[in-house]
Parts: C-alpha cells; sequence; structure tokens
C-alpha cells in the first residue's frame, strides 16, 4: 500500500484555506517559508463518513467533547483545553470532521 502525503494551508492573511491539489511539491518549500501560512498534513486516515482528516481539524467524538487533531510523539492524537484525548488512529471510526482551528475555533470552547 502506498502513503499519500498531502498538505493543506490556511492563509492567515486571506483567511482561506489552500487545498491540497493547489499544493504542488514545487511550491511546498516556499509555503514552508511563508509566515502567513500554516501547513496542516493529512493524517492518511478517514472520518467516519469517508472525509479526509488533516493536522488542525476539529472532530467529534462520539459520546465526548470536540477535539483538535494534532501531530506528537509519532502519532496523530486528540486534544481539547490542553487535555490529550488519545490517539486518532484507534477511534477514527468514531469521528466526524467539524471543521479546523483557523475556521472554526469555537467548537473547540
Amino acid at each position: 500500500m502506498a502513503m499519500v502525503i498531502k498538505i493543506r494551508a490556511y492563509h492567515l492573511e486571506d483567511k482561506k484555506m489552500v487545498s491540497p491539489e493547489d499544493i504542488s511539491l514545487y511550491t511546498f518549500k516556499y509555503l514552508q517559508e511563508a509566515k502567513h501560512l500554516k501547513l496542516m498534513m493529512f493524517t492518511g486516515l478517514l472520518d467516519k463518513h469517508g472525509k479526509e482528516i488533516y493536522e488542525g481539524d476539529i472532530v467529534e467524538i462520539i459520546g465526548a467533547l470536540n477535539a483538535e487533531v494534532y501531530w506528537d510523539f509519532g502519532s496523530w492524537q486528540l486534544r481539547n483545553q490542553g487535555r490529550t484525548g488519545g490517539l486518532l488512529f484507534d477511534i477514527k471510526e468514531q469521528v466526524k470532521v467539524l471543521g479546523n482551528i483557523y475556521e472554526n475555533p469555537k467548537l473547540l470552547k
């Protein structure tokens, strides 16, 4: 099975998401250096509805609080208000992507 690497970015000045289709490997180096862009990597996982889950996404966990997806200690994890909530891989079938930390930060409150 081949690993799919996708990156999306949030443009802080324009306040809009740049889709993975609009980011090529040629422009990736520029994106890393741009201070007005926040890069988010595809986790390789899909939520319960088949939607791609990215770093910085806010997901709804069945029977629990909403949580942010982030990378730490070599795995995709979940957190809400500073508390970690476990590994995303273990519960991916129980989460639904609601938004992301840049466009929908109120979803974490």
